[in-house]
């Protein structure tokens, strides 16, 4: 899922709840095996707010981009919590 969710509160999925409070990221949910999502013993959970490159320019009314910029890409930290009902081992980075 992606957009403006922070203002959407709780999400619940099937099998999942995810609560996201930065209000615009970008949130996927993975299965690491072959079975789907809710059978699955192996998640990645990726969440990344805004992202753009360095010195990028837009107009006034934030509609246009006025130019590209540069490298490195600045990527906004997205803050979530997710919920399990099932035991999935977890790792965290970042």
């Amino acid at each position: 899922m992606y957009g403006f969710v922070g203002a959407a509160g709780k999400i619940a999925l099937k099998g999942f709840e995810l609560e996201v409070s930065t209000d615009f990221a970008t949130v996927c949910l993975s299965s690491l095996t072959d079975d789907p999502i809710e059978q699955s013993e192996s998640l990645l959970l990726s969440a990344i707010g805004r992202c753009d490159n360095t010195d990028v320019r837009y107009s006034e009314d934030g509609l246009r981009q006025l130019s590209f910029g540069c490298p490195p890409v600045l990527i906004e930290r997205s803050r979530r919590a997710w919920r399990s009902p099932r035991r999935v081992p977890t790792s965290r980075c970042g």
